[in-house]
């Protein structure tokens, strides 16, 4: 397990411009990420909490990208993460009017992105959601329940507006999805 002081001077070091992508991913392998080969990481990444960022073979992180991993972020083989997408696993639940604070203590969820998959520029994806292979997530939506596989999901919430090219007819369970 990596301590917090460790993190944040692998997150300095990883973002220090001297470094290619090739480096970066080097860096944070360290400490902070299990990456496959030949995946590359561009400049602005912030890893936190106590969990792992686990990415595929093949994965392309841009610039500015934020991972809470309080619980274990894990992103498929050859996915690409534009710049600033951001991928959360904790949460406060509500709590009621009996007490003092309007939420609790943090929860954390795992989350799951499958293979090839594409998350546009700035797009959120929250605790517990799980997005099947071969789905596109359009730049700025906020992802905030399940994707199953071959889709396009776009919006805030995002919804699925249609078949993925590769999707299309491989999955039984695309044609049966509506809005997710």
């Amino acid at each position: 397990m990596t301590t917090p002081r460790r993190r944040a001077v692998l997150n300095g070091l990883a973002n220090l411009p001297v470094f290619t992508g090739e480096q970066r991913t080097q860096i944070l392998r360290r400490g902070l990420v299990v990456a496959g080969p030949g995946t590359v990481i561009e400049p602005g990444i912030k890893v936190r909490g106590r969990a792992t960022l686990t990415l595929g073979r093949g994965c392309f992180v841009n610039d500015d990208a934020y991972f809470d991993c309080e619980a274990d972020v894990v992103v498929g083989d050859y996915s690409l993460l534009a710049v600033g997408v951001t991928v959360l696993t904790s949460e406060h639940e509500l709590r009621g009017p009996e007490s003092d604070l309007a939420y609790g203590p943090p929860v954390a969820r795992p989350v799951t992105i499958g293979t090839q998959v594409w998350l546009g520029a700035r797009a959120i994806v929250l605790p517990g959601v799980t997005i099947g292979d071969d789905c596109v997530v359009g730049a700025g939506s906020v992802v905030t329940r399940s994707c199953p596989p071959g889709g396009v999901y776009v919006g805030a919430p995002a919804r699925r507006v249609r078949d993925t090219p590769h999707g299309a007819g491989r999955y039984e369970a695309a044609s049966d999805v509506g809005a997710v």
